[in-house]
């Protein structure tokens, strides 16, 4: 079965000499972050880490991110994101808990733990991992009790990939940038997005010509707002998908009516990290925009991952209510199979109504 590991290599194979990283004054195509990321698989493998490890990846939002991201799958491992801008004690709590050896990443010395640096040229024989292996682990937020690591296969990713992508058309011509932390799932589908169909990220959303840019609602008044305080210039933006939250419509009518040329179009999605990322996909046509109670859902499936919430004991739930809901995956190939180091810790169960 297909990892993550072989949908960028198959990227790279296609589309060596097209870029894939623009940051920080540095340009890195497709063959050179290939072969970057190789070598910290080696430097990786050279020290013993190897499938079934998980790798601390202390990061930002920088090209050697992502290099460091990559090299830890290439090894075979999993990575952890760890943000130093995290409280120190909640640091040390996700590292302890997770059983994380080893951290890496251009800020690795800012969190606790032993730090390898990945800077040699490495000697190491790294060991590709299986579609079934961990490729990420993601700490929730713990506002409901102490944070709980979410562990999540290629396999759920790879199903993610292979029944969104399709929804959308991204080729090689899209400009994506990387505008949510590593820490949040969201990312995830930034990055891989970008990577399966040969995409770029850039860093700037006017002058670089982003054509995909990915918000949370909440944030996105922010974006709209210094997008007018700019003076609304042109943009280039072609897909506006939203995800984690009901869509605010008159902020995206007031975005839309100062935008010049192409009107973008707007997609709502829908998951939490148990489910990888996204399990619901809704395009919000003139009618779901003009929509009067200024909010819209993000009720719709991903072919064969997703469907409307639901409420206590499996109900339909009306959209727009508060209540405990369930979000249902159909298949198995989204769901993550568990919490770190609590293998019996899981709130999956069988859809008694529809088999899922």
């Amino acid at each position: 079965m297909t990892t993550l590991v072989d949908l960028f290599r198959a990227s790279a194979r296609r589309v060596p000499d097209g870029v894939a990283l623009r940051g920080g004054g540095e340009e890195v195509t497709y063959a050179e972050l290939d072969a970057r990321s190789d070598r910290v698989a080696r430097v990786l493998a050279g020290s013993g880490v190897g499938p079934g490890e998980l790798v601390g990846a202390v990061v930002g939002r920088c090209v050697e991110s992502v290099v460091t991201v990559l090299g830890i799958l290439k090894s075979g491992a999993a990575y952890m994101p760890l943000d130093p801008a995290y409280p120190a004690e909640r640091l040390r709590y996700v590292v302890a808990d997770a059983g994380v050896r080893v951290s890496v990443g251009p800020r690795a010395r800012e969190v606790p733990g032993v730090v390898l640096s990945v800077d040699g040229p490495g000697e190491g024989r790294p060991s590709a991992p299986s579609a079934g292996d961990p490729a990420y682990v993601i700490y929730t937020s713990g506002s409901t009790g102490r944070p709980k690591g979410c562990v999540v296969t290629h396999a759920n990713v790879v199903a993610l990939l292979e029944a969104a992508l399709p929804l959308f058309g991204f080729g090689p011509r899209e400009r994506w940038t990387l505008f949510h932390s590593l820490s949040f799932d969201f990312s995830v589908w930034e990055m891989w997005g970008a990577f399966v169909t040969g995409g770029r990220f850039v860093e700037l959303l006017v002058e670089e010509g982003v054509t995909v840019l990915n918000q949370v609602p909440s944030v996105f008044r922010y974006t709209a707002t210094a997008y007018r305080e700019a003076g609304c210039p042109g943009l280039a933006v072609r897909w506006l998908v939203f995800g984690g939250e009901e869509v605010d419509l008159p902020v995206v009518r007031e975005f839309l009516g100062e935008v010049g040329g192409v009107r973008p179009s707007v997609v709502n999605m829908y998951g939490i990290t148990e489910t990888t990322v996204h399990v619901t996909y809704k395009e919000l046509d003139d009618a779901a925009l003009a929509d009067r109670a200024g909010v819209a859902s993000s009720v719709g499936a991903v072919a064969g991952r997703g469907s409307p919430a639901r409420g206590g004991g499996f109900r339909r739930r009306d959209v727009g209510r508060r209540g405990r809901g369930v979000v249902r995956v159909s298949g198995a190939g989204g769901v993550d199979p568990g919490a770190v180091r609590r293998a019996g810790l899981r709130r999956a169960l069988p859809d008694r109504g529809s088999g899922a």
